[in-house]
């Protein structure tokens, strides 16, 4: 049963390291702004533009460029920015989007090719979590922590078998020596 919980909690944390690695080199080595494995990604309502619907700090879960069709919450870029709105109308190959809150439609109209991809489902209060973590400190505790309790784990794993093969040991030498005495001789056994 132990080694089926070790597994368990190492496949967790790897799962945990592999993917906060995979997210910061995406958006920082790649220069992927909106990094999406398997069609799946992840946005953050930063501003109130949105609400009631999405308040500020929801994080969003994203499908990859999805048929968007009027009245979808849509994710797309705009510049540096990534941006989360409705889209109210459609213009040819561009749709016009709003923030529920706004009271105007935004200016710039949308491209196909800037929509990211379409709201699937919210997570209210995770997205401040998330900006969190994208702060060197909240980076360090996302990365380090895991691997701060995979070494302690390994240490503490470690030393435990250490001491079971010491206490073998002065278990065999015990017997070795009892034998020897009850033989009456000193002779290798």
């Amino acid at each position: 049963m132990k080694k089926w919980i070790r597994r368990f909690v190492m496949t967790i944390l790897g799962l945990v390291l592999g993917t906060g690695m995979y997210m910061i080199c995406a958006e920082r080595v790649l220069k992927d702004p909106f990094p999406m494995p398997f069609g799946i990604g992840f946005a953050n309502v930063v501003s109130g533009s949105m609400e009631p619907a999405l308040k500020k700090g929801t994080l969003l879960l994203v499908r990859k460029k999805a048929d968007a069709e009027i009245g979808d919450i849509v994710v797309y870029q705009s510049g540096e920015s990534i941006i989360v709105h409705r889209i109210i109308s459609a213009e040819g190959d561009q749709v016009i989007t709003k923030g529920d809150a706004n009271e105007t439609e935004d200016t710039e109209k949308v491209t196909e090719e800037q929509i990211v991809g379409t709201y699937l489902a919210r997570f209210p209060k995770v997205g401040d979590f998330a900006l969190f973590l994208q702060q060197p400190i909240g980076m360090l505790l996302f990365i380090g922590v895991p691997v701060m309790a995979f070494i302690i784990y390994d240490i503490i794993r470690r030393q435990r078998y250490a001491a079971k093969e010491n206490r073998r040991t002065q278990e065999l030498e015990a017997e070795i020596a009892r034998l020897r005495e009850a033989g009456g001789k000193d002779t290798p056994v």
